[in-house]
């Protein structure tokens, strides 16, 4: 079956062809997906999200233009689905450490990189801050996150800088004995 055929009778109600398209098009959607996010579980949610924006662009493709083919059309919607999912990942990373300077980081050259640094990032401080009291949690942000000095953190904390360190200290040899959480997926 051709791929006009295959989305008029998606239109007509025919379900029974998406099957074939999600089997036509997984590789490309596996790709699109991949630019955006590393984590397998996260790829396996966005790949989800991949297929229902497959059958939306199956239902909103323009049959009767010939400048776009239909998997230019569905590539294109798939790679805006997973930016828009990747944005919200880091607005939840903002609300989650809004003191986070998200330019210290290092990040390699293109989008795609810049967002899936993103979300290891917000995977990281999702881990650490499990780990954490709140003021181990602000310790480990200002100094590791944010590269400021005991001193400066203290200051910034209104601690001392034995406080600071103390509690910088405590964190890191909990991050040591649950190394294997940070290693997973």
């Amino acid at each position: 079956m051709n791929i006009s055929d295959a989305l008029f009778r998606l239109r007509e109600g025919d379900v029974s062809v998406f099957p074939a398209l999600v089997e036509q098009y997984t590789p490309m959607m596996r790709r699109c997906v991949q630019n955006f996010f590393s984590a397998s579980s996260d790829r396996k949610e966005a790949f989800s999200e991949a297929c229902v924006t497959l059958y939306a662009a199956a239902l909103s493709y323009d049959l009767s233009q010939s400048d776009v083919t239909f998997g230019l059309y569905a590539r294109i919607c798939v790679l805006r689905r997973m930016a828009a999912l990747f944005a919200k990942t880091r607005r939840v990373l903002s609300e989650m450490a809004p003191e986070v300077d998200i330019d210290r980081v290092a990040v390699p050259a293109g989008v795609e990189n810049a967002l899936v640094r993103d979300e290891t990032l917000a995977e990281l401080l999702a881990k650490v801050k499990s780990l954490s009291s709140a003021y181990e949690y602000e310790v480990f942000l200002s100094m590791c996150v944010n590269g400021r000095s005991a001193a400066e953190t203290a200051e910034r904390l209104g601690k001392t800088v034995k406080s600071v360190e103390n509690a910088k200290d405590r964190l890191l040899r909990r991050i040591r004995a649950n190394r294997q959480s940070f290693l997973s997926d």
